[in-house]
């Protein structure tokens, strides 16, 4: 048992510290350059086939991830991500109508004014990376 929690630690320590330098790497890169579409494509197309793995092996075993079939609602824990769906949009709509943009910024134009900190940009994406891993984990 002891040996499995340490195998297990080994394994987080190592996800955390390749996530870290792939944090650093993607903030190296200039945005809208073919290097930085890629850096971001593959965290994305790894979690796809993570995603559908998980899934097939879910439909394999009867299950469909605890979701109820033919329900119209949603599944309680979805509630949260709709909301703050809902408050980031409602942001984005106000601050998109209302003038001056510098008293009114867009969630674009505060990343743009972060990111130019290459060690900031490389938490965003550390925390981008650590939101994608928790949501492939649902």
């Amino acid at each position: 048992m002891l040996g499995g929690m340490a195998a297990h630690g080994r394994g987080t320590a190592v996800a955390l510290t390749v996530s870290g330098a792939y944090s650093f790497l993607v903030a190296a890169t200039t945005p809208f350059t073919v290097a930085a579409d890629a850096a971001v494509a593959a965290p994305l197309a790894v979690a796809s086939v993570l995603l559908a793995v998980a899934w097939r092996g879910d439909l394999a075993h009867g299950g469909a991830s605890g979701l109820r079939t033919g329900s119209s609602t949603a599944p309680p824990v979805a509630l949260p991500w709709f909301v703050l769906v809902g408050l980031v949009v409602g942001w984005e709509v106000v601050c998109f109508v209302a003038l001056p943009r510098s008293l009114h910024p867009t969630l674009s134009s505060m990343y743009d004014a972060v990111s130019r900190c290459r060690p900031a940009k490389a938490v965003i994406v550390f925390g981008w990376l650590a939101l994608g891993r928790q949501l492939v984990r649902r």
